[in-house]
């Protein structure tokens, strides 16, 4: 190597940059150390690849009225179901219906109160704008009725919810590619689209 160039430094899990001044390239934890580093790199690229997001395109059945939805519907890939009425799905979603058809108990999952696709869901399954359907939960909450369905952060944590939960049920975001006409979703293995039927 010659004087003042460049030599990458493996340090605890994390690459440096060290300048070299007529020395050859130092390398940290030589040996057994990183032969471990190398191979912890190997494992996180392979767990990288298994848990990539894969991109399912989907042609979203178009609704008796002809609009297009804003989100997807996805249950766990177990879930031998493979479409839902608006009308089963917002039973679902409050907590009307409690068991799938194979007995399996039903965990719904919602996006963040202040999502946009959470207002398109709501809009469009439920019926009733966000702020309503939290007026719901309140009274029974506070009658000691029922809790609502839980809530996560992201498209990428509801799925997640979903893939980890056999009964789960969840809806993401999709992005519309208008110049092929089809909607597109991320989602991680062991998660599944249903068709939204009417």
């Amino acid at each position: 190597m010659r004087d003042g160039s460049t030599a990458r430094v493996f340090g605890r899990g994390s690459f440096e940059e060290a300048r070299c001044e007529g020395a050859a390239p130092v390398e940290r934890n030589a040996g057994r150390g990183a032969v471990q580093e190398e191979r912890l790199g190997e494992i996180m690229r392979t767990i990288g690849r298994f848990l990539s997001v894969l991109v399912v395109v989907l042609a979203l059945g178009a609704s008796a009225s002809g609009d297009d939805v804003g989100f997807a519907v996805i249950v766990n890939a177990s879930n031998p179901v493979t479409s839902l009425s608006r009308a089963e799905l917002s039973n679902i979603f409050l907590k009307q219906e409690r068991q799938w058809p194979d007995g399996q108990a039903i965990l719904p999952v919602d996006q963040a109160e202040k999502s946009p696709v959470r207002a398109e869901f709501s809009r469009v399954v439920l019926g009733r704008p966000v702020a309503a359907v939290k007026s719901f939960w309140q009274v029974l909450i506070f009658s000691g009725n029922a809790v609502p369905p839980v809530e996560k952060a992201s498209n990428a944590d509801v799925a997640i919810y979903v893939s980890n939960f056999r009964g789960a049920v969840g809806y993401v975001g999709v992005i519309q590619q208008l110049h092929e006409g089809k909607s597109v979703v991320s989602l991680p293995p062991g998660v599944k689209v249903v068709r939204l039927a009417d």
